[in-house]
């Protein structure tokens, strides 16, 4: 399993970036019922006035709480989280940019499908930004 965790301790941002950690720590997300795929812990990991670009370009860009749990709850919908395969990080303490492959979206299975993600945290240490950059249409289910 190679899928990034992020979630809040305390007031900090916990990125799990390998999922990899052998500690079994109370707060950690992977000992939860929906730790991935789940909209509300998503957007949890970024600051009230974020954003989020997604890979089709600045005609979708989606900024504050709502917007965001919309997209989340939107990219979740096809049965649960987005598997990723972790390739490069690069991280200079502020921004963050992650190379991955895409291995699954929810229950869609998929030919691996390159991307990279960067991610600005923000004053309180949560995520500012967030843009993401693939060539995948996502196999979303029904949000109505």
């Amino acid at each position: 399993m190679s899928q990034c965790i992020t979630y809040t301790v305390g007031s900090g941002l916990y990125i799990n970036m390998t999922n990899r950690c052998t500690c079994d720590c109370d707060f950690c997300e992977r000992n939860t019922i929906n730790a991935v795929g789940d909209a509300e812990s998503a957007v949890a990991t970024f600051e009230a006035d974020a954003y989020v670009r997604e890979p089709a370009g600045s005609a979708y860009v989606h900024r504050g709480h709502d917007e965001l749990l919309a997209l989340y709850r939107r990219f979740f919908s096809n049965g649960g989280g987005i598997r990723l395969e972790h390739c490069a990080l690069a991280d200079d303490g502020r921004a963050c940019a992650l190379e991955y492959n895409i291995l699954r979206w929810g229950r869609t299975e998929l030919s691996p499908e390159a991307g990279i993600a960067v991610y600005v945290r923000g004053a309180t240490g949560r995520l500012a930004s967030a843009r993401m950059y693939d060539d995948l249409e996502p196999p979303l289910g029904d949000t109505q």
